[in-house]
């Protein structure tokens, strides 16, 4: 700079002379260390970090650990004075609101999918009954057929030695797709054996 001051005098321009003070004055000040913050300025940052923290942690799913996060910001946030504690609280609301939120969701979602499993769960209990069921009426049907004496006219037989040739499946009023079709099914391997 003193270099280009002179320079500047030598070619006779005086007006660069202000220019190169400012410059001058620029440089030392960017040289000098820098001050020590306040400490409700120290207090501001960390709440902003761990602010950052609270939304990394909250994108992790971990909603205890987001809401820790959050109580703690909202604290240094307080220890910068009531200006910044008052500036930062609608940010620190909404990120609590927001971990509210998302727990409560994830809470839903981990009801709706233990409901479809105690469901699925109950449609093959209900399947394994009526395949139980289905099993028990064949078995009595072969076991009945196989103790009847030939009968040459079954229409002349009494009433007591008539053989069943029809066997009832009730639905339980169940209204469930797998249910009709476990019924169907068993109905078919009915019509099947008998």
């Amino acid at each position: 700079l003193e270099n280009a001051r002179i320079e500047y005098l030598r070619a006779g321009v005086e007006d660069r002379k202000e220019l190169v003070e400012q410059l001058k004055a620029r440089i030392e000040n960017g040289l000098r260390p820098a001050a020590t913050p306040a400490p409700n300025a120290v207090a501001t940052m960390e709440g902003d970090n761990v602010m950052t923290e609270a939304a990394k942690v909250l994108s992790a799913k971990d909603y205890v650990g987001a809401r820790v996060l959050a109580d703690k910001a909202r604290l240094l946030f307080e220890q910068a004075g009531p200006e910044i504690a008052r500036a930062r609280e609608p940010l620190v609301g909404n990120l609590v609101s927001y971990i509210n939120i998302e727990q409560e969701r994830a809470w839903q979602a981990d009801a709706r999918k233990a409901r479809k499993a105690r469901e699925q769960q109950e449609e093959q209990d209900l399947e394994e009954r009526l395949e139980e069921a289905a099993s028990a009426a064949i078995n009595i049907q072969l076991a009945r057929q196989q103790r009847a004496p030939p009968v040459a006219d079954s229409a002349a037989a009494s009433p007591e030695r008539r053989q069943a040739d029809m066997c009832i499946v009730v639905d339980n009023g169940s209204s469930r797709a797998a249910s009709t079709l476990a019924l169907r099914s068993i109905c078919a391997k009915l019509q099947e054996t008998l």
